[in-house]
């Protein structure tokens, strides 16, 4: 339905925004003094997640996408 179409539309806004948030400002800000915001502003982990996310999709994907044709014309 599309009042579900706009829910999945805005969770997925959401998550974006609070995604590139993590991994690109919070280096840039400074100590807030709030636990959550100087938690996710000294993590090591999230920063080096996605460009190593990058490279790994894409050969996922194309490793999907060839098991699709070699089921399809076998």
């Amino acid at each position: 339905t599309p009042f579900w179409g706009w829910v999945m539309l805005l969770s997925t806004y959401i998550v974006f925004i609070c995604g590139i948030y993590a991994v690109f400002v919070s280096s840039w800000m400074p100590v807030t003094g709030s636990v959550v915001l100087d938690a996710i502003r000294s993590d090591q982990y999230y920063c080096l997640l996605l460009p190593l996310m990058l490279p790994v999709s894409f050969y996922a994907v194309t490793w999907n996408w060839m098991g699709m044709k070699l089921f399809r014309h076998n």
